[in-house]
């Protein structure tokens, strides 16, 4: 029960988000990474969509791994800088 409490309020406080930046970014393209398996990812895949559709946005669903292996990826090239 209180999984699938935290989940809807995650998905709900994700949703309220993009919708509040929705008249912003009209058109714009944006990524998420969520969850990499079960009812979150669902719930995230589902409210991502229907954001999209109801701003004319697009959005990707970003899986969790490949979001780590892009950060790593980044994280590694600013150490090659010194940064």
């Amino acid at each position: 029960m209180t999984v699938r409490i935290l989940l809807g309020a995650s998905v709900v406080g994700i949703a309220a988000a993009l919708a509040a930046g929705g008249a912003q970014a009209q058109g714009a393209s944006i990524s998420i990474s969520c969850g990499a398996v079960g009812q979150e990812l669902e719930l995230c895949r589902e409210g991502a969509q229907a954001w999209a559709e109801a701003t004319g946005n697009t959005v990707t669903v970003v899986s969790t791994e490949a979001a780590v292996e892009n950060l790593e990826s980044s994280l590694e090239r600013l150490s090659r800088r010194g940064w």
